[in-house]
């Protein structure tokens, strides 16, 4: 890219002042220059009190004569005297310290005008900006450093830095400690900083909660702090605590928050499980991990963790993960009470009545072995947990799962939903019933991935849903006819273990009698697990929903009656694998697949024998949907612009679509970073807004990153729209962030930009600006218009007008400097 700028007027002035070659006209007052070269440690824009001055000298050459050059005194100044009117260039010569970065013109142009006076310039530079990390640990050694695995960090813990030692003031930037108990603040103008710890009530910071940190430029300044107390106790160790006593542990949730009441989550770890009242648990679902401090108390006979008189009940999710597997106990383990606040599972107790107490809560009295054997089954809020009380049946025997708890003496237990009651027998894991020999009878809970005709044709001898749960998957065939199931129904199933082809299936008792199935409510669509050819070859995920990865086309064969056919594909590893599109319904036709391309397929996963002994891996998609053309695992834009010369896959927003800056270009950012998609094909249409994956080769052009077509002769750059995403809002920086050069291809906005110099549009309509920003840094706007598009006429600014100006920041040149790109005169608002 060649750009020129025309200084407009330059030639009429110089006439003036060097009177148009007269030797009769005067030559005017000499005047006197002063230049000034500092780092602008404050970030003010002018030398103040705590900027350094540098050392060196500067030269002031004239458009024609002798150059003048002066040394730099002990504040930065040169100071030129008896200087003849006209124009002049400046020019710095001197060692800059490392991580200077130029904010002003690299070489100003002063004019000393007719009438002489005094005129003064600057070399303005700013440091690179350092920043501060640290980490929060128990030194359990006693050695005075941190060790993993020895020491114990302090995670979810508030951090916060100040630029003073002030910390009444606002913070400079906020965090949390991380799960080892690290934390970082980045882009920090170098400086004295405080930093501040908030610790919960049960440790104290070792030295106080305050520590000073000065970070360099360029630098990361490294603290450790140190604490002393218990970070957490167990849940059996808060259920020990005096009533009223402040106490913190970490737990799993066994519930959603507010499901069974709008105020209460249960929690549990390996030691006891136990009840939170009144926390503010919006959001937090079952499996995730949190931190909870607060005070005990109990209330109608139940321990409970509540705000402590004066104080506040906080909850932090530190994470997420599985749901604890309910501990299986006897009525007799149940009502001695000491698994109380866990989840629990009770079989085989019998309803002896059931109690309506309200519109949407009622009580179940169930009986164990004995007449003295009752509990209650409490379902408290029917609105979230969809069990009626006609569900129960007098005498019948259930197998419950809920939350153990108490209530005025009387122990309950609390279902979360309908697939926390099964009739009958215990239901088994799918894992479980899979390792069950033909001709046994099992029940197992699953929910549906593969709804009823998504495989076979509607012929009532042949209807089958597939369906799993964290154990396992299973064909279900011979549904009952007239029944439909649709992917997330959780169904109890019970029915006979057959094996057809080596695929193992729950099916008919006998000829007559088909399997009991029962649906138990609506869950999560199971996702599939991305496993590798081995793992398939193992047959551990049979049944269950997979994907496989990079399955390269060998043969298709013809398609039967019902639309059935394989795909022969390899894998990555060289093994064979087989796509298995078992009828018509599955909607991919033979004609779809070319040979020698890879795939990404998605479906039911199961091992093919004829014989009992050979089995062959088959993956069986449920539509097209589950099928993609192979491009790779999707990573960050951030993580992606730094492999550079590899083939990469990132998704976005666009945010400069096709054609804004060039024909065959277009900007995407995702919420780590931004960059440029080059070779776009001209049929390919980008608005900003749209949600796109990208497929290519991440480089480097003119310093800027870009992901372009030059792959392999066998690979090219491929754009795929995932639908509309939203025009995402530009980032507000300020000057100073701006050239720092941290938002590269983002969108961004520079506020009460004031216009110094306008350029003359080329022929193509690209023109220069410059601006100064309220922090004093210079900045460039590069207003560009691809070819064949209207220009944004130069008239859109007015020097001395101040603008909000929203853009790309790019670099320029090398060294590259930063660079705003508007995508026209909409993102150029008088301000």
């Amino acid at each position: 890219m060649f750009r020129r700028v025309l200084l407009a007027g330059t030639a009429l002035a110089i006439c003036v002042i060097g009177a148009c070659n007269s030797n009769s006209e005067p030559v005017g007052t000499p005047g006197t220059v002063t230049v000034r070269a500092f780092i602008d440690a404050d970030g003010s824009g002018a030398f103040s009190t705590g900027d350094a001055a540098l050392a060196g000298s500067v030269t002031l050459t004239p458009l024609s004569g002798t150059p003048q050059q002066a040394t730099l005194d002990a504040t930065g100044m040169a100071t030129f005297q008896a200087v003849t009117p006209g124009s002049y260039s400046v020019t710095f010569n001197g060692t800059l310290p490392a991580g200077a970065v130029l904010a002003t013109a690299p070489s100003p142009t002063v004019v000393v005008p007719f009438q002489g006076g005094t005129i003064a310039s600057q070399f303005r530079y700013v440091l690179n900006p350092g920043s501060v990390s640290g980490i929060l640990y128990r030194d359990d050694n006693g050695n005075g450093v941190y060790d993993a695995g020895t020491d114990t960090p302090a995670a979810g813990l508030a951090v916060a830095i100040f630029a003073t030692p002030d910390t009444t003031v606002v913070p400079v930037a906020t965090t949390t400690t991380g799960a080892n108990g690290q934390f970082l603040f980045s882009t920090l103008r170098p400086g004295t900083y405080t930093v501040r710890v908030t610790p919960i009530p049960t440790i104290q910071i070792v030295g106080g909660v305050l520590e000073t940190v000065t970070v360099a430029a360029a630098a990361v300044a490294q603290t450790q702090l140190r604490f002393t107390g218990n970070l957490v106790s167990t849940i059996a160790q808060v259920r020990t605590a005096a009533n009223g006593a402040t106490v913190a542990f970490v737990g799993v949730a066994t519930q959603n928050a507010g499901l069974l009441a709008s105020n209460n989550l249960y929690v549990q770890d390996a030691t006891g499980g136990v009840l939170v009242f009144g926390a503010p648990t919006a959001g937090i679902l079952a499996g995730d991990t949190i931190r909870v401090i607060g005070a005990t108390s109990t209330f109608s006979g139940e321990l409970e963790i509540a705000a402590p008189s004066g104080g506040t009940l906080t909850v932090t999710k530190l994470g997420s993960g599985p749901v604890p597997a309910p501990r299986a106990i006897t009525v007799t383990q149940m009502l001695s009470n000491q698994f109380l606040g866990q989840l629990i599972a009770v079989s085989g107790a019998t309803v002896r009545n059931v109690t309506t107490t309200g519109t949407t809560s009622y009580n179940v009295t169930f009986q164990g072995n004995t007449a003295a054997d009752t509990f209650l089954v409490r379902v408290g809020n029917t609105n979230n947990i969809p069990i009626l009380s006609t569900f129960w049946q007098v005498g019948r025997s259930y197998n419950v799962t809920g939350l153990d708890g108490i209530f005025n003496g009387e122990t309950e237990l609390k279902p979360r939903a309908a697939s926390d009651v099964v009739v009958g027998a215990l239901a088994l894991s799918i894992a479980q019933a899979r390792a069950h020999p033909a001709n046994d009878t099992v029940t197992v809970i699953g929910v549906v991935y593969a709804g009823t005709g998504v495989y076979t044709l509607s012929n009532a001898a042949n209807l089958s849903v597939y369906i799993e749960d964290p154990t396992g998957g299973s064909e279900v065939f011979n549904i009952p006819p007239g029944t439909t199931y649709v992917a997330g129904d959780s169904l109890s199933v019970q029915g006979l273990v057959t094996f057809f082809d080596g695929e193992y299936e729950i099916a008919r008792f006998t000829a007559a009698n088909l399997p009991v199935i029962n649906k138990l409510g609506t869950g999560a669509i199971p996702q599939p697990k991305t496993i590798t050819p081995s793992d398939f070859a193992a047959k551990i995920y049979d049944g269950q929903l997979i994907r496989v990865e990079g399955l390269q086309v060998v043969s298709v064969s013809t398609p039967n009656a019902s639309g059935a056919y394989n795909v022969v594909c390899t894998a990555p590893d060289g093994s064979a694998v087989t796509v298995r599109i078992d009828a018509s319904p599955v909607g991919i036709t033979n004609t779809f697949w070319q040979v020698g391309t890879r795939y990404d397929v998605a479906g039911a996963a199961l091992n093919f024998s004829t014989n009992g002994t050979t089995f062959t891996p088959e993956v069986k998609p449920r539509s097209p949907a589950d099928v993609a053309v192979s491009v790779g695992t999707v990573q960050t834009i951030a993580s992606a612009k730094t492999a550079l010369n590899d083939t990469v896959t990132v998704e976005g927003i666009v945010t400069a679509g096709r054609g804004t800056f060039r024909v065959d270009n277009a900007y995407i950012e995702d919420g780590t970073s931004g960059t440029q998609i080059f070779n776009l094909p001209l049929s390919l249409t980008l608005n900003v807004g749209d949600a796109v994956r990208v497929h290519g080769k991440m480089v480097l052009f003119s310093n800027e990153n870009e992901l372009e077509n030059n792959i392999s002769p066998t690979d090219s750059l491929k754009v795929t729209k995932l639908g509309p995403g939203g025009a995402p809002a530009p980032k507000v920086i300020t000057g100073v962030q701006f050239l720092a050069r941290t938002f590269e291809g983002e969108l961004v906005t520079l506020q009460n930009v004031a216009i110094v110099t306008v350029g003359t549009a080329g022929g193509t309509g690209t023109y220069t600006v410059t601006g100064t920003t309220p922090d004093n840094s210079t900045v460039t706007i590069f207003m560009s218009a691809p070819t064949g598009a209207v220009p944004t006429p130069a008239a859109t600014y007015a020097v001395g007008s101040h603008y909000d100006i929203t853009g790309i920041a790019v670099p320029f040149g090398t060294p590259a400097s930063a660079e705003l790109k508007p995508r026209g005169a909409a993102d150029v608002v008088a301000h």
